[in-house]
């Protein structure tokens, strides 16, 4: 059922920090006029896919959509102790997206023959027409040769609704309705934190003094995968010990953390993009502008200026307006730990 489907490739975390986001998103869906092609974006780990789940689960209990599909292309998760767990199922082409897409919508009696890409989505087509749909597509940048499947999403949106989730702004020719997810406050990390930890029975962080939980956010951030990782160490080591360890990627579960997060983002990066981001860990926390990142870099102005957009792009950098409008670029806080 697609219950269970969630809650293997999903799980079921409790939300922080995003109680806005997921009532917009909910919203969103639910209206039946545009947006069509929705987007949450982010770095990995910041809670793209639970909170693509959660709203999901709403939309579930409500029946507001008569064919609903959902669709991972996320290979592993990162488990509460540290260590990888494979996710069997994980569409890895567009053709597979497609195909399971179509085995979850289109009624096993009106599957077409032969059943392939080119003559499933003609069928998916006719049937999203006709019925109130909803199509989420998780992890959208691991799949082979991704942009072969937007031609497709775009043909299948509108009246149906498309949701994806991806580190990297996918270049699609009709318009995204995109949700940028960034670190969670402090204040939501500290509940995230003290949530875990009374779970998971460790009263040294369930009642943990605020001294402890400023030092986990100043080097973790509020990505919660990072936080979740950082309380499943403490079975078995102490708060301390696995701050240090993850400072200094010490171990080998956190080790594993940077590889999940930052590996596929890193390898895409050319040495200029490189070069600028290492340069990017001696920005403020609250971000700066153009110039001054233009500045610390010593590159030419136009250059930064690229750069930054492909940097943003992969969410590697974050772009905010200010009060006035205008752009600054700032990077989480994990970030700027791996980036050290």
């Amino acid at each position: 059922s697609l219950r269970l489907r969630l809650d293997l490739t999903a799980g079921w975390d409790r939300l922080f920090g995003v109680e806005a986001q997921q009532e917009a998103l909910h919203a969103q869906l639910a209206e039946p006029g545009p947006p069509h092609l929705l987007l949450i974006e982010g770095l990995g780990g910041i809670g793209k896919t639970a909170l693509a789940a959660a709203v999901l689960r709403q939309i579930l209990e409500e029946s507001a959509f008569e064919d609903i599909a959902w669709v991972t292309a996320k290979q592993h998760r990162l488990l509460f102790g540290g260590g990888l767990r494979p996710i069997y199922d994980a569409a890895t082409t567009a053709q597979d997206v497609i195909t399971e897409l179509a085995e979850q919508v289109l009624p096993p009696a009106e599957w077409p023959q032969p059943f392939l890409p080119e003559t499933v989505l003609p069928a998916l087509r006719r049937q999203l027409a006709a019925r109130r749909g909803l199509l989420v597509v998780d992890n959208l940048e691991t799949i082979e040769e991704v942009e072969a499947l937007y031609p497709a999403l775009e043909a299948l949106a509108d009246p149906a609704k498309i949701l994806l989730t991806s580190r990297v702004h996918p270049q699609m020719d009709a318009p995204l309705h995109a949700l940028v997810l960034t670190e969670l406050q402090r204040a939501d990390a500290h509940r995230l934190v003290r949530h875990l930890a009374a779970e998971a029975g460790i009263p040294a962080l369930a009642q943990a003094d605020e001294t402890l939980l400023d030092a986990i956010y100043g080097t973790v951030g509020g990505n919660p995968l990072a936080l979740r990782l950082l309380v499943g160490q403490c079975h078995r080591f102490s708060p301390d010990e696995v701050l240090v360890a993850l400072a200094h990627a010490r171990g080998q579960a956190e080790v594993q953390l940077y590889t999940y997060i930052y590996q596929h983002a890193w390898d895409a990066l050319d040495e200029e993009e490189r070069d600028l981001l290492l340069g990017l860990a001696l920005l403020p926390p609250e971000g700066a502008d153009l110039d001054f990142v233009a500045a610390v870099s010593g590159a030419e102005r136009r250059r930064v200026h690229n750069t930054l957009g492909r940097l943003v792009d992969l969410n590697l950098v974050e772009h905010r307006l200010n009060a006035a409008g205008q752009s600054r670029y700032a990077i989480h806080s994990l970030t700027r730990t791996f980036l050290r």
